[in-house]
């Protein structure tokens, strides 16, 4: 990844014209941000801000955390559109081309629990990686992008939460695919905390390649591509690398 794709006021102000292109094209849009504001701040995270503001490229999906923990009414809101629920729940809602992820902010994964405080200025801090732990708040209009400028200036990808905490999140076999995806898409190395999870997840499970499929397959609905494998068999079966993680040889700087 270009060390110049920082993001900046630049980028701030292209994502908050996407933004405001889109509600003007797309009434259902318009009607949920404006709905979602009355109960509470409305905060974009991670790719789609990556996506328009460093990439200028439109994004998959929005992932919008509100600052609420009204969830009746954050429910009400989306009753009248065709949405679903994930076991966490986020909801997902498909407007015409427009995917929204949805979610309150007591049910983001690290404030659900009890990990960090629930705030909006903890957000950024419950992110798993810091390549996609950027935000923008539209009602307050300020963004948060430290962690992700810091991955793309070092080129290194990181696990942001800490060390305690990191194997309580319940998405191991997506964030280990995650890693891979990003460490090529942007190409950056790995942190020692990084190789470390991915060491410790892959020691411990079973069939790490079948979990890493059956995770690409449901993520993107389509056959794994061979390349991750390849990858994923450093960590599997290279002894060295075993043994540097066990302790039993010096890791070389």
């Amino acid at each position: 990844m270009d060390n110049g794709l920082v993001f900046t006021d630049t980028s701030f102000n292209k994502v908050k014209k996407y933004i405001s292109n889109l509600c003007a094209n797309n009434n259902s849009v318009n009607y949920v941000f404006n709905r979602l504001e009355k109960i509470g701040d409305v905060i974009i995270v991670g790719g789609a801000i990556r996506d328009i503001g460093v990439l200028d490229r439109d994004p998959r999906d929005i992932d919008i955390i509100v600052d609420t923990t009204d969830n009746v009414t954050l429910e009400n809101i989306l009753m009248q559109f065709n949405y679903s629920k994930n076991r966490f729940g986020g909801y997902k809602l498909l407007l015409e081309t427009i995917e929204l992820d949805i979610w309150s902010i007591d049910n983001n994964w690290a404030f659900k629990n009890k990990y960090l405080d629930t705030k909006a200025d903890k957000i950024k801090d419950g992110i798993f990686y810091n390549i996609d732990s950027i935000l923008m708040n539209i009602t307050k209009d300020y963004y948060e992008a430290h962690y992700f400028n810091d991955a793309v200036r070092n080129k290194i990808l990181d696990i942001i939460l800490d060390q305690e905490i990191i194997n309580e999140n319940p998405s191991k076999s997506t964030n280990i695919l995650r890693a891979f995806l990003l460490k090529d898409k942007y190409k950056l190395d790995f942190s020692d905390k990084l190789e470390h999870y991915i060491y410790d997840w892959a020691k411990y499970t079973a069939n790490p390649y079948y979990e890493i499929e059956k995770a690409y397959e449901k993520h993107y609905r389509k056959k794994c591509q061979m390349e991750l494998f390849n990858e994923l068999k450093f960590y599997c079966d290279n002894k060295k690398f075993k043994l540097q993680y066990e302790g039993k040889i010096e890791i070389s700087n």
